[in-house]
């Protein structure tokens, strides 16, 4: 029965796929004039979107390596900035406007860059003192299922194993703890107790 509902299922999925591919290429086609109008609100959006994404992410904190920090915190954010402030001079040479071009009247398009990234720096300033914590404690939890011995494992049924050779299933989480279901042992668990920061702190083994 599961399998035919599922066939069903993927029938409707099919048909409404068709529609939706009807109704897109309708408004492509509506739409396909006004291409220039298109690409500038494309890039007037990220002139925008971008700037508050860089700021906030040079300022929230991130965990991460050397090369990630220098690469992807720093040098990738520092190029959406620079394109993002650079297009409002490219803008007026471009064959998308028409009419006079005076790169001096698109000065005032970088209050769209500013402004964002001052607020995108200021989120990040905000969020900053969570999310380190956060992972100071991730790499302290890190550190506390090493010295206990408990690994992730590719066993069938099985999440992890601890130092014993126990595989475990992970439930969830139930209040202060971690639970887990012993494999192959019929009413037994095991769990590990969670702070009110998030670090552990104890493990039962099986009980």
């Amino acid at each position: 029965m599961r399998q035919i509902s599922s066939i069903a299922a993927s029938l409707a999925s099919d048909a409404m796929s068709g529609v939706g591919f009807s109704m897109g290429r309708d408004a492509w086609r509506s739409t396909k004039k006004n291409q220039d109008t298109l690409y500038l609100i494309a890039i007037a959006g990220f002139i925008v979107v971008a700037p508050f994404f860089a700021g906030r992410s040079l300022t929230r904190g991130h965990n991460r390596g050397l090369a990630g920090t220098i690469f992807k915190t720093y040098l990738w954010n520092v190029f959406l900035l620079i394109v993002a402030g650079a297009l409002p001079f490219i803008l007026p040479n471009s064959h998308y406007l028409s009419g006079k071009r005076d790169i001096f009247v698109f000065w005032p398009l970088l209050v769209f860059t500013v402004a964002p990234l001052a607020i995108g720096l200021s989120v990040g300033l905000m969020q900053r003192p969570k999310r380190l914590l956060k992972f100071q404690i991730e790499n302290k939890n890190q550190e506390f299922l090493a010295k206990i011995g408990i690994q992730e494992s590719k066993a069938p049924a099985s999440t992890h194993v601890d130092q014993n050779g126990n595989y475990l299933a992970f439930r969830g989480a139930a209040g202060d703890k971690l639970l887990f279901d012993a494999v192959g042992e019929r009413g037994r668990k095991a769990f590990i107790s969670v702070d009110g920061n998030g670090l552990m702190t104890s493990y039962s083994g099986l009980v």
